[in-house]
């Protein structure tokens, strides 16, 4: 996995708020949420405290329709001020990056999402990894999310 490029003007510090929390595992995070709300989307990411670098970083979308309006209300009413959620979309946030980890290593690219359960609704956890070529999604959504602010 690619490393965030220092000399990349996008900067997820720049663009999304952030939060420390001890993770499950006894390790110091930082945790970024978008706080931009009336999106169909909203972006979180982590990152341990003591390398900053090595962010990870999601989109979440609701299960079904993507642009249905209604998403951004049902996006807004997910609990991120709430310490638990946080270390729990980290936990499956690991999980997807370890399993999207051995998809690049493999040369492959399959569909590197993971559903989950708020309150009886259904989102979509998406990576977004960092990799060199032509599409790089980690630096294509930061973009997208830095035209938002």
């Amino acid at each position: 996995m690619n490393e965030l490029k220092e000399t990349s003007e996008l900067n997820i510090n720049n663009i999304l708020p952030s939060t420390e929390i001890k993770g499950d595992d006894g390790v110091d995070y930082i945790a970024y949420v978008e706080d931009t709300i009336g999106y169909t989307d909203r972006a979180f990411g982590y990152a341990p405290v003591l390398d900053e670098d090595k962010v990870s970083l999601f989109q979440i979308m609701t299960d079904g329709e993507k642009n249905d309006p209604a998403n951004a209300e049902k996006l807004s009413k997910l609990p991120f001020g709430d310490e638990s959620f946080l270390k729990n979309l980290m936990t499956l946030g690991k999980d997807l990056r370890a399993y999207v980890e051995i998809d690049i290593e493999k040369g492959e690219m399959r569909k590197w999402s993971k559903t989950f359960k708020v309150d009886g609704e259904k989102y979509v956890l998406t990576y977004t990894p960092d990799i060199e070529g032509p599409i790089n999604p980690y630096e294509n959504y930061l973009k997208r999310l830095s035209s938002r602010r």
